[in-house]
């Protein structure tokens, strides 16, 4: 069907210059992140989801797809053109490497259930009708 797949040609029926492993090994991957970087970052986003106080919803999401959490860190990056629009592209790449590894998926869990239990303990301290059920 198209034969210039099969003889080697390019689209307009030219020669396709072929690479050299110099020239590939010249653009390596980018390099994975510091764990002190990871564990910043898995901060920093556990701190988000409970500030805006959506720590059920997104456990329960990282929990749903764990199975899925490759595939879900693939999608990311494959969305990457349309979320670089709304935020930064860098954080949008260390979103998909989270995702990418189901140890980071549990660490972010765990660190968001800490973070949202340390909170309700600091408003059950500074406010004590809360944790007895209300008014008497």
């Amino acid at each position: 069907m198209w034969p210039f797949r099969r003889t080697g040609l390019g689209p307009v029926g030219q020669a396709r210059p072929e690479r050299s492993e110099r020239e590939l090994a010249s653009c390596p991957p980018s390099p994975a992140p510091e764990p002190a970087q990871e564990a910043h970052f898995l901060q920093a986003l556990a701190q988000a989801i409970v500030r805006r106080r959506l720590e059920v919803p997104a456990v329960f999401f990282l929990e749903m797809n764990r199975p899925l959490s490759f595939l879900a860190g693939q999608g990311v990056l494959a969305s990457l053109p349309l979320l670089g629009l709304v935020t930064d592209p860098g954080t949008v790449e260390r979103f998909a490497r989270v995702l990418d590894s189901p140890e980071n998926v549990e660490r972010l869990i765990t660190r968001i259930e800490e973070l949202a239990g340390a909170r309700d303990a600091a408003a059950d301290q500074a406010c004590p009708e809360r944790s007895r059920g209300g008014s008497e």
